[in-house]
């Protein structure tokens, strides 16, 4: 009877241990009550009263401008906003190892060759001469791409060079020297020329024209 009742101790006190959150290797707030955990490899969201909101069986959840991309291996499997809503994928896109984020409404995704989805898992559809979207099992024929930032985004092919589409999939730039690299906002650029079209906003271009100088 004595030990029946020590292991019925003993369970009770790991289970109010596990229930405080302890049993998690890391625990970070993420606001609104909400908290990213992380058990081993694996991470997951968690409230405040450490009922799980996300199952923990994820990559690294990084959150960027109020959403984040649930991923296994590199895979999309959904979307978690700030607030706990979640919006689930079939996991049939891989998520660009450089770009883990949504910008501007758009996901970079692929692997030899790389394209753009939205929110919902649509691609977009690129309007660019020479290109064709081919529906939403292959979303993807870029050589390279940058992401969105204010409803513009850089895009390169071997044959032609860098190119600018809208969240339209529309071109507006195509540049002469291909091996020119234009990115828009706070972003990389690999020679200091710079073509921004003219309905980017001041704040954009005064931030560019500062990584020229």
């Amino acid at each position: 009877m004595r030990k029946i009742f020590l292991s019925l101790l003993l369970i009770g006190y790991f289970s109010a241990v596990y229930a405080q959150g302890f049993a998690y290797d890391d625990k970070t707030d993420v606001g609104n009550g909400l908290y990213k955990v992380k058990s081993g490899d694996y991470y997951g969201i968690i409230d405040k009263n450490d009922n799980v909101i996300v199952s923990i069986e994820y990559q690294d959840i990084l959150f960027h401008e109020g959403k984040a991309l649930l991923t296994k291996d590199g895979f999309i499997h959904g979307i978690v906003d700030s607030l706990g809503a979640t919006k689930m994928f079939d996991a049939e896109y891989k998520v660009h190892p450089k770009y883990r984020y949504i910008y501007d409404g758009y996901i970079i995704v692929g692997e030899d060759k790389w394209g753009y989805i939205d929110e919902n898992g649509n691609p977009l559809r690129i309007k660019a001469k020479g290109f064709f979207s081919l529906g939403k099992k292959s979303p993807t024929q870029f050589d390279d791409v940058a992401p969105f930032v204010e409803n513009f985004a850089a895009v390169y092919t071997h044959k032609d060079g860098w190119r600018h589409i809208d969240k339209e999939g529309t071109e507006h730039y195509k540049l002469r020297d291909k091996k020119v690299k234009v990115f828009f906002g706070l972003l990389f650029i690999r020679v200091n020329v710079l073509l921004l079209p003219m309905t980017a906003s001041n704040n954009i271009k005064n931030q560019m024209t500062e990584h020229l100088l």
